[in-house]
């Protein structure tokens, strides 16, 4: 049985998809394969939904299933985190090391390591290779590039992406041989249980204030300008001149300066009334608060990704996502939502179109069929087991 060390900076699910995809793996991975996977991270926050996660593996698999050490890295030199993954890997813990993000003194800390033992890593960035997503804090980057990110990226055993989209928009190091690069999609885990669409939109509607009969766009994430959330209340503010009674929730958390600035827009494009800040929302409460939408709205500048799609379609809202998102093409090519320019008059277009889509049933059904095909976790476990043997061989 190999045994893979999975090494985060934090598995603090408020924080974004990332973590979401780390716990998604983790979990396919322990389900679905021959894999003795461990886990090493900074803790959540208590009260964050992860620690559900992670106590059920501890009560399952033992306190070694999960390491969690308070303190991270700065500049060039490791913290704790990376002190502790460090020495697991001189201690001969693991056969693979698989190392998701980027950007971490601790993460390239293990890296160094893993190659000082003769530990093969794995290296998944989670989107954060892509053009865009360097562009963000880029003088930073370079830096850290020049000091010893590249170097540790190019002796990678394999770069892993979320998407055929994120390797195609990623900028590896050069010369990094294509072969050792590998596409293997996030894992499906189907909520189970989950009362009928009706009865959560009925609930989660009249919690949030959403008049029951509203046709109603609902975006779910962290309130942050990659999010393109002022794209968003242009084009909602166009649909409304088609459709007066569209209201627009808002499932996530973000900065106080940035959240002030959404809420001005609102106002001065005259539909702070119907657009409704919800905050975070966690754990089994993001099931019913996503099915008061109707139709999802995705529009970031860029995601390794996309996840929230998939959970929209699993209660029944139809999602939107602009064309430049790595689901966008699959799903408009089955029939399983829409895709649409990055224009506020083409994405209020296809807010339109897709409320207006009879039956939205049939659309659902067929996004759910190409996600049942594509994204099973048994599927995924498989080929990352397959990627790691090779790996080591």
């Amino acid at each position: 049985m190999a045994r893979v060390l999975h090494l985060i900076q934090s598995v603090n699910a408020q924080a974004g998809g990332t973590a979401t995809a780390f716990l998604g793996l983790l979990d396919a991975l322990r389900e679905h394969s021959g894999v003795h996977a461990l886990a090493v991270s900074t803790p959540p926050p208590e009260g964050d939904p992860a620690w559900a996660t992670i106590d059920a593996d501890r009560r399952a698999r033992g306190e070694s299933a999960w390491t969690l050490v308070n303190g991270q890295g700065r500049f060039l030199w490791p913290g704790p985190l990376g002190n502790a993954a460090c020495a697991l890997l001189r201690g001969h813990a693991a056969d693979v090391l698989h190392i998701h993000g980027l950007w971490s003194p601790d993460l390239l800390g293990a890296a160094r390591a893993a190659r000082a033992a003769r530990v093969p890593y794995v290296w998944q960035p989670h989107g954060m290779l892509v053009r865009a997503a360097l562009q963000q804090k880029k003088l930073k980057k370079q830096v850290f590039m020049a000091l010893g990110m590249r170097a540790a990226l190019a002796h990678a055993a394999a770069i892993v992406y979320c998407s055929a989209d994120e390797r195609e928009r990623s900028i590896p190091p050069a010369d990094y041989p294509g072969a050792r690069q590998h596409v293997v999609p996030l894992p499906l885990h189907l909520p189970a249980g989950l009362p009928p669409r009706e009865r959560m939109r009925a609930e989660a509607r009249a919690r949030f204030g959403i008049p029951a009969d509203a046709p109603t766009v609902v975006f779910m994430g962290r309130l942050h300008h990659v999010k393109r959330l002022e794209l968003a209340f242009e084009a909602f503010a166009l649909a409304s001149r088609t459709l007066p009674g569209l209201h627009l929730l808002l499932l996530g958390e973000g900065d106080a300066d940035y959240t002030a600035r959404l809420r001005a827009l609102a106002e001065r494009l005259g539909i702070a009334g119907r657009v409704r800040f919800a905050g975070f929302v966690a754990g089994s409460e993001k099931w019913p608060a996503l099915a008061a939408g109707d139709v999802l709205t995705l529009n970031s500048r860029h995601e390794n990704f996309g996840f929230v799609a998939v959970e929209a379609l699993c209660v029944g809202a139809v999602p939107v996502l602009t064309d430049n998102l790595a689901l966008a093409p699959e799903l408009a090519r089955v029939g399983g939502g829409f895709a649409c320019g990055q224009t506020p008059e083409a994405l209020a277009a296809a807010y339109t179109e897709a409320l207006r889509a009879q039956p939205r049933q049939e659309i659902v059904e067929r996004g759910m069929a190409w996600v049942r095909e594509h994204l099973s976790a048994a599927a995924v476990a498989g080929a990352l087991e397959g990627l790691y043997a090779r790996v080591r061989n």
